[in-house]
């Protein structure tokens, strides 16, 4: 017999024989797993929303990270309006030790140095605490920074001036002009902080401060001007055109600061100009006017004082007022800020969830129909289909209805599904025709076999009556030989109705005994004369099982005479069980079988294939397994030490009738197996290979007669060689590499 025939499917797996390779072959490479073909579909899924979520993230962390810039800056507002509070009272210091500094000269240092001394103290103090605030701030830039140590310079370098002061080296304009030097510097670090305050929503009131502190710095130099004349009773030119100058620039300065903090703070507008200021600046032209002119000044120390320290009050309170403003929008702008950040972050962490969840169920409404698609598909492949074919084989109702894959989507997987149905629905329809077409061929099989054994059955009556009428011993042995080759034939039909599914015609329901079960399976072989019984056991077998049995046994005596050497015996033996079963054993003397082709047959056996080509091959392989399963009779093969082949036939207890009919003159003899002319071995022999229990070489046997007619003791005899050189003329290379015999 041919080898099994290796499968590959299309998914690559090997069906059959060898189990498929493992190790690296298997598997995948790198680059076959990255390709795009490749991926899952949930990769892919990703794949595409992977940018514009990436891009997403990025706006939205751009958002966040822009708010939280902008709140951070506005906390550097708040630092620097703080500090701009700090250096207003060191302006505000200062101014006071200008102009103590200033009448003291003024009056030739009559006063004493006290006052001066004082001023100092609490400018030196707000230094201090301008130097504590500016260390603790954060958040200034490099511009303040340089801005800041110009103004500390400035101020710690006024220690030589109040020395010159102390002793008189100076006169009131040199020293009015020095701390004016001093008041510069803190004014222009003054601006660096107001700059700090860049929001346009901000901006103008940022503005609006500095030009506040312009404001008060030139009503201080005024004030300390005027002081000084007034305590001096004089006044120079250069002074008085410092005074008109300072005057100028206040009022440009007002300006300014209209412009920056706009209408809506007029009210703040308004609060640097009015009669106080309007009392300070007539009292301040009386004394340039006079002085100018060299006319006593009329203007009294406290009453200019209190002028201008009214104005010097009402400018700070707006500057107080104004900063308070500006602390409380840099606040709210900084909450809405981080409000602002916030909300970006719940709106991306939303976005996300969002779009986590349309990938989520997107996935799924894709996932879900595409494995139930595949399930149901494996299921039709594996299961429903391949029933609905046996079913089919079996002869059932042939229907075409298929069950729907439970996928109502009209979308492509929809349409996939109802693609598959179809496919689907044309398969079992192709294979109800396939199962009609056997149908139809097996019945044409039982017809042709019912007619073949109508002829043979009458061939084999005609036959019957030539050899009861003949008397010439040649002739009749002619008849005989020809008796046996149509009984050939009749199995072959039989062979036919086997292929179909067809129960076999030849049926009894009387048991019978197993001798005349073995005699009558030796008279169908051709060879029978190389046949060795065995005394079987005295046991019957039903009449159903008895018919199949014949033709089982027939069919392995068959192929073992045939794919043996002629001058070879074939042994057949049969022992009953302890469970009441039969075993028989039929052993031939050829060159055997591989172990493969052991394992395919034994296979075949238990599990006989559909009816196909290779059925008529090995027809003796089909017919046996198909009779085999049909009484539950185990038939298996297997090699011999010494060469050769025993089929081994297990008959069930179920079939086996313990005890055998009484006959007269029954005896373990070449008659008591039915006249067959067989050698006789006695129970206690080898059967698979001894020599003949009587000791003497095989006789020539007569030609067995059938098991339906009865003839005379005395049969005419062959000689072997007509079978054997039948045999030998059978046995080819390839015949002996097959057990089962092809059908003639």
């Amino acid at each position: 017999m041919t080898a099994p025939v290796r499968r590959t499917d299309a998914r690559g797996d090997s069906r059959g024989g060898a189990a498929p390779d493992s190790g690296a072959e298997g598997r995948p490479s790198l680059g076959e797993r990255l390709a795009l073909r490749n991926w899952s579909l949930p990769v892919k899924l990703a794949a595409v929303l992977l940018v514009p979520t990436l891009f997403v993230i990025t706006l939205g962390v751009l958002r966040i990270v822009e708010q939280t810039d902008k709140a951070s800056s506005y906390d550097g507002v708040q630092q620097a309006v703080a500090l701009e509070n700090r250096n207003a009272s060191l302006l505000s210091t200062l101014d006071v030790e200008r102009r103590a500094a200033a009448v003291f000269l003024a009056t030739n240092r009559a006063g004493g140095f006290a006052p001066v001394q004082q001023a100092v103290d609490r400018t030196v103090d707000q230094v201090n605490q301008l130097r504590s605030a500016y260390e603790s701030a954060d958040s200034v830039d490099a511009q303040t920074r340089t801005a800041y140590r110009g103004a500390f310079n400035a101020v710690e370098g006024l220690d030589r001036v109040r020395d010159d002061v102390r002793g008189g080296a100076i006169d009131p304009a040199g020293a009015i002009s020095r701390y004016t030097d001093a008041t510069a510097s803190v004014l222009t670090f003054d601006e660096s902080l107001t700059r700090e305050a860049a929001d346009p929503s901000i901006a103008g009131l940022s503005t609006g401060l500095y030009a506040l502190s312009v404001v008060r710095e030139q009503d201080a130099y005024v004030q300390a001007v005027v002081a000084a004349a007034i305590a001096g009773g004089r006044i120079d030119a250069p002074s008085i055109d410092q005074a008109r100058n300072a005057t100028l620039r206040r009022t440009i300065a007002v300006d300014e600061f209209r412009s920056a903090v706009g209408t809506d703070n007029a009210a703040l507008a308004d609060g640097v100009v009015g009669p106080d200021v309007d009392q300070r600046d007539r009292l301040a032209q009386v004394v340039l006017g006079r002085g100018s002119a060299g006319l006593p000044l009329q203007v009294s120390a406290q009453d200019w004082d209190t002028a201008s320290d009214a104005v010097q009050q009402r400018v700070g309170d707006v500057s107080r007022q104004l900063r308070d403003r500006l602390q409380g929008n840099a606040g709210e702008l900084q909450n809405d800020a981080r409000n602002a950040a916030g909300i970006a972050s719940v709106v991306l962490l939303l976005a996300l969830m969002a779009g986590a969840a349309v990938v989520f169920f997107v996935t799924r409404s894709l996932l879900r129909p595409l494995r139930l698609l595949r399930r149901t598909a494996l299921d039709v492949a594996e299961r429903r289909l391949p029933d609905a074919v046996r079913s089919l084989r079996e002869g059932q109702e042939p229907s075409t209805e298929v069950a729907r894959t439970p996928i109502e989507t009209r979308e492509e997987i929809g349409q996939v599904a109802r693609a598959f149905d179809q496919v689907h629905e044309q398969a079992v329809r192709l294979a109800a025709e396939q199962a009609g077409l056997r149908s139809a061929f097996n019945s044409i099989f039982v017809n042709l076999s019912r007619r073949s054994q109508t002829l043979v059955e009458r061939q084999l009556r005609l036959i019957e009556q030539l050899e009861n009428k003949e008397e010439d011993p040649d002739a009749l042995a002619d008849l005989f030989q020809l008796d046996h080759l149509a009984t050939r034939m009749r199995r072959n039909s039989e062979n036919l109705l086997v292929l179909s599914g067809t129960d076999v015609a030849r049926r009894g329901t009387r048991p019978e005994p197993l001798v005349d079960v073995l005699r009558a399976a030796a008279s169908e072989v051709e060879q029978y004369q190389r046949v060795e019984l065995s005394p079987p056991p005295s046991v019957q077998l039903l009449g159903r099982t008895a018919a199949d049995v014949v033709h089982l046994v027939a069919e392995l005596l068959e192929n073992a005479t045939t794919f043996s050497a002629p001058e070879t015996r074939v042994d057949v033996l049969a022992r009953s069980e302890h469970d009441g079963s039969v075993i028989l054993e039929i052993a031939d003397r050829g060159v055997g079988m591989t172990d493969e082709d052991l394992a395919d047959s034994n296979h075949r056996l238990a599990t006989p294939p559909t009816v196909d080509v290779s059925a008529s091959r090995r027809m003796g392989l089909f017919v046996v397994g198909r009779l085999a399963i049909r009484h539950s009779i185990g038939v298996s093969l297997r090699s011999r030490d010494d060469g050769g082949v025993v089929a081994s036939v297990r008959i069930p207890a179920a079939a086996v009738l313990s005890g055998a009919p009484n006959r007269p003159g029954a005896a373990p003899s070449t008659r008591a197996l039915g006249g067959t002319g067989l050698p006789v071995r006695s129970p206690g022999s080898t059967p698979l290979g001894g020599a003949p229990a009587n000791g003497a070489a095989r006789p020539e046997a007569g030609i067995p007669r059938q098991e339906t007619r009865t003839g005379a003791a005395d049969l005419p005899r062959r000689s072997a060689a007509r079978g054997g050189a039948a045999a030998a003329a059978g046995v080819t290379a390839a015949g002996v590499a097959s057990f089962f015999t092809p059908a003639s």
